[in-house]
């Protein structure tokens, strides 16, 4: 016979009881008997017709399966011997976390404890940082060319702790304790956020922020897109353009899949939101305005009433209370008219000595801040439907944008020269208060400004110049230089809002695309 069929089988036999786990031995054994087997006679022939299930058995175990073999005993000094020379190959064990008490290891505490891995050849290693552009940043002198390896390294610690903040989870610690006083067993067996909310802190300086897919790719908008709005307590997002058509989409940020759109046949929409009673509101360049119910999918025309008909012939500058009670629309001659949002009713009207140019809503105080083309800021108190207290806005003309922190202790007037002044609201004190800080990094009209849902930043735009954009730290009113860079493509911006997590930032452009951007210090 031919010897594969027969050096090959004993083989085998030998590794397997010798404990091995040849699987793969056994099955290219068993391909070369069946060759060789091939050539032999007619009874070898109807030995490999037997199924392969049978025929590549293991004589022991199934394929895959170690034999298990006993340990043999070993005597007292034998066992000195095995201890000492795993020692030698592969160093001694340190004791586990758990045979101690206290959160230590090996008996010293997470501060005593030394680097895992530290290269000596760090300290001989030069590095040149004057050819390199990116690097020319760790230079604390313009003559300095060279860096010593350990040197290098804490530069560039120090530069990315000042731009992004320290990693204090890569800090060592006596304890594994948290601060709320939960250990990080008990965080690993909850559902919960291990990172509250309202623990997150949005740094000066830089913005962690990236592109994901547009909130419209499902279906972009057709026209200029003048209106962006998330719902107040859902992912839900709403675009508007004058294609005459409202579309709802489920923002994740991966799908953003489209869930519904509602076109108005006689409405070219220039504002629409979210109400407060499961319903959007859209006007425009009309005498009425609709309210669209999502629940029944009904859509109702509401007209100016005859007191203010005259005064309404463009509804198209619509603001909603985000507290549920009023819709303001911007009438001629000064008027603010104030419908309510529930019955749809008109309620009042509040003359303002200046035509009004944008409002916002400050919830703290029941009140409306109006921005006039006198280049006044004014507040109406809602209980007494009147006027009640005004201020310059310095250095403006007209008064083109506002906008109230979500805690009522702020607010910001965009002027027509493309400054955003910063007021403290105790500036409504004084006839001519100084801001406490003046934002003057655009330069066209400011068109509009959003707070985040904390207040901790805000943006402010200008629909008249390509990417004109700004984020804001509010604590320190400093702009986030790294955002938008020139690479950006912002296009010409006409709308932007929040999310209500302030996690995502969506901009509506004038090529009818909404870009949605992920604020990473609140996810």
């Amino acid at each position: 016979q031919p010897w594969p069929s027969l050096v090959l089988p004993s083989a085998l036999l030998f590794l397997l009881s010798a404990g091995r786990q040849v699987p793969f031995l056994f099955n290219i054994s068993a391909q070369m008997v069946k060759r060789s087997s091939k050539k032999t006679s007619t009874e070898e022939k109807q030995v490999d017709a037997v199924p392969a299930t049978t025929a590549e058995r293991p004589l022991f175990s199934r394929v895959g399966e170690p034999v298990r073999r006993k340990k043999p005993k070993l005597s007292a000094d034998e066992q000195v011997e095995a201890s000492a020379l795993a020692s030698s190959l592969f160093g001694a064990e340190e004791p586990s976390a758990s045979a101690t008490e206290h959160p230590s290891i090996g008996g010293e505490t997470a501060a005593e404890r030394a680097a895992a891995w530290e290269d000596p050849d760090d300290a001989s290693i030069e590095v040149d940082i004057s050819n390199i552009s990116r690097l020319r940043k760790l230079r604390r002198t313009e003559d300095e060319k060279v860096l010593r390896g350990s040197e290098y390294t804490e530069r560039v610690r120090a530069v990315h702790d000042k731009r992004a903040g320290a990693a204090s989870w890569a800090t060592a610690g006596p304890s594994r304790v948290t601060t709320a006083g939960a250990t990080a067993d008990d965080l690993l067996q909850s559902t919960e956020s291990i990172i509250s909310s309202k623990d997150r802190v949005v740094r000066e300086g830089f913005l962690d922020i990236s592109r994901v897919r547009d909130a419209n790719d499902a279906e972009p908008c057709s026209a200029v897109v003048q209106a962006v709005r998330f719902h107040r307590d859902s992912s839900l997002l709403l675009t508007a353009s004058l294609d005459k058509t409202v579309r709802l989409f489920d923002i994740d940020g991966k799908h953003n899949e489209k869930i519904q759109s509602v076109y108005f046949d006689d409405l070219p929409v220039r504002s629409a939101d979210f109400g407060c009673h499961n319903e959007v509101f859209a006007a425009g360049r009309r005498p009425f305005f609709y309210s669209y119910d999502l629940l029944a999918a009904k859509a109702t025309r509401v007209r100016a009433p005859v007191a203010a008909a005259e005064r309404l012939r463009s509804m198209e500058s619509m603001f909603v209370d985000p507290t549920g009670d009023y819709l303001v629309f911007l009438a001629n001659d000064g008027y603010l008219e104030f419908f309510l949002q529930k019955s749809k009713m008109w309620e009042f009207s509040v003359k303002i000595p200046a035509a009004v140019r944008t409002v916002a809503f400050d919830a703290t105080a029941n009140a409306v801040i109006a921005g006039a083309d006198d280049g006044k800021v004014r507040r109406v108190d809602l209980r007494k439907r009147a006027v009640v207290n005004e201020h310059i806005d310095e250095g403006a003309r007209r008064c083109t944008a506002i906008a109230v922190s979500p805690d009522g202790t702020k607010h910001c007037a965009g002027s027509d020269a493309g400054v955003v002044n910063v007021y403290n609201h105790s500036a409504f004190s004084k006839s001519a208060p100084s801001p406490e800080k003046a934002i003057m990094n655009l330069t066209t009209n400011i068109d509009g400004i959003e707070f985040s849902h904390d207040g901790q930043m805000f943006a402010a735009f200008s629909r008249m110049k390509k990417d004109a954009v700004k984020l804001v730290h509010s604590a320190s009113s400093t702009v986030f230089a790294n955002w938008p860079t020139s690479q950006t493509p912002l296009h010409y911006v006409h709308s932007l809002a929040f999310s209500p997590d302030s996690q995502y930032l969506a901009l509506g452009n004038a090529r009818g695309k909404v870009l949605l951007y992920n604020i990473h210090a609140y996810a």
